[in-house]
């Protein structure tokens, strides 16, 4: 199956990953999400962790921040800007009490589809 970078496609992930429009998403209470300032040579990305009441992930492609989400392998993603897999976003947000990594992610994709109307 091959997504597209788009509102349709990504719709249609909802629906194959079980999700619908109207299932409600957990979500960060508060989210900062803003470019990266770490040069390309630089990036050492270890994906999202959950530390001390935060969510943070730094230094990460759209295009694996989607793939992290969404849980789908980036082959079957296609379209999208140029940036999608070259601009890299920072991304640190609170978490209540006993929030998991499944849960984080699913609030990594109510985010996305908030912030970069992915899935909207």
């Amino acid at each position: 199956m091959i997504l597209r970078f788009s509102a349709i496609g990504f719709l249609f992930a909802g629906y194959c990953l079980g999700q619908t429009p109207d299932t409600q998403q957990p979500k960060f209470p508060m989210a900062d999400v803003h470019v990266s300032t770490t040069p390309h040579g630089a990036v050492q990305s270890f994906g999202g962790v959950l530390r001390n009441g935060k969510y943070i992930d730094r230094d990460e492609t759209m295009l694996h921040l989607i793939t992290g989400a969404y849980g789908v392998d980036e082959d079957n993603i296609a379209g999208g800007p140029g940036w999608l897999s070259s601009d890299l976003f920072d991304i640190i947000a609170k978490v209540p009490d006993g929030t998991t990594p499944a849960t984080a992610r699913l609030m990594v994709r109510a985010l996305l589809a908030d912030r970069f109307k992915l899935g909207s």
